[in-house]
This record gives structure tokens, C-alpha cells and sequence, in this order.
């Protein structure tokens, strides 16, 4: 199945237009688990505790999203 990473940051939204062929869920969460951290470390504090990466399936639902800000203690500091 084909996932889309949606970037959502306040009134900005960057669209996925490509899109990843993964197996199932649990690779798109890890896949984004990987691409938030990517995005933190390119463009450390750029993202709002708001800022959220959304995963979409290729049949337009919404299978989760989350946090691209690190929370506050989460980063083990």
C-alpha cells in the first residue's frame, strides 16, 4: 500500500505527492517515526509543538499523526 507524509505546521501544509510503497502501518509509523526525526535534525527548532506529520493511505484516509516537536524531556536531556 502506498503511504503519503504530510507535513501540517499551523496554516502551512507541504503535500506528499510521492508517497511510499510500504507493507503495512507499522512500517508507515516507523517510516514516519524516521522522517520526524529527520526533519528535526535539518531544521532544529523550526517546528511548533503543534507541527505535526500526517500519515494518509493511498485510499485517502488518515491513519495517524504525529508530533514533529520533540516534547520537552523527551529527547532524554
Amino acid at each position: 500500500m502506498r503511504y503519503y507524509f504530510n507535513v501540517i505546521d499551523g496554516q502551512v501544509e507541504i503535500s506528499d505527492s510521492e508517497g511510499a510503497d510500504l507493507p503495512d502501518a507499522q512500517a508507515a509509523h516507523k517510516e514516519a517515526f524516521a522522517l520526524a526525526s529527520e526533519l528535526r535534525a535539518e531544521f532544529p527548532g523550526q517546528f511548533q509543538p503543534h507541527s505535526v506529520l500526517e500519515v494518509i493511505s493511498e485510499t485517502g484516509q488518515r491513519v495517524f499523526a504525529l508530533p514533529i516537536a520533540m516534547p520537552s524531556g523527551a529527547d532524554g536531556k
